[in-house]
């Protein structure tokens, strides 16, 4: 559907264009067919953006007016307009894969020392709030 407003505001540019440059009452009122369709056919790809609801609608109008004056410009705004959205992004493997967590198990930053991560894990342990497993698999990890 692009290519056929495209082609349209094309041709009637051209068409007015051709005709408006002449002196008689046809190129009067051709004169102001070409400004305005011109105009359209500058700003299409913000106007295509807008039709199709893009969400980055701001920065295709940005690349539009500063860089549609060039060829290249005007047809990566184009093409950035015309770009289908996509579904939400599959979770990565890592996150698929990863073994669930133990909700006891705590993880610890490293702005406290190894002994004093150590002295908590031990006092988790004597409160019976982890494991003999869990308290030597984090051991290991502070260890590590």
């Amino acid at each position: 559907m692009v290519f056929l407003r495209i082609f349209a505001l094309a041709a009637l540019v051209l068409f007015s264009f051709a005709v408006g440059s002449g002196t008689n009452q046809i190129a009067a009122i051709m004169t102001p067919v070409f400004f305005i369709s011109a105009i359209a056919l500058y700003f299409l790809p913000t106007i295509e953006g807008n039709l199709r609801k893009q969400a980055n609608i701001n920065s295709i109008a940005l690349v539009n007016i500063f860089l549609g004056w060039t060829l290249v410009g005007w047809v990566v705004a184009i093409a950035w307009a015309c770009k289908e959205k996509h579904a939400v992004e599959a979770p990565r493997a890592e996150e698929v894969t990863s073994p669930p967590r133990s909700p006891n198990a705590q993880t610890y930053t490293s702005t406290s020392s190894v002994a004093d991560q150590l002295t908590k894990l031990a006092t988790l342990k004597e409160k019976g709030i982890l494991t003999d497993e869990e308290f030597a698999s984090q051991k290991a990890k502070l260890l590590a």
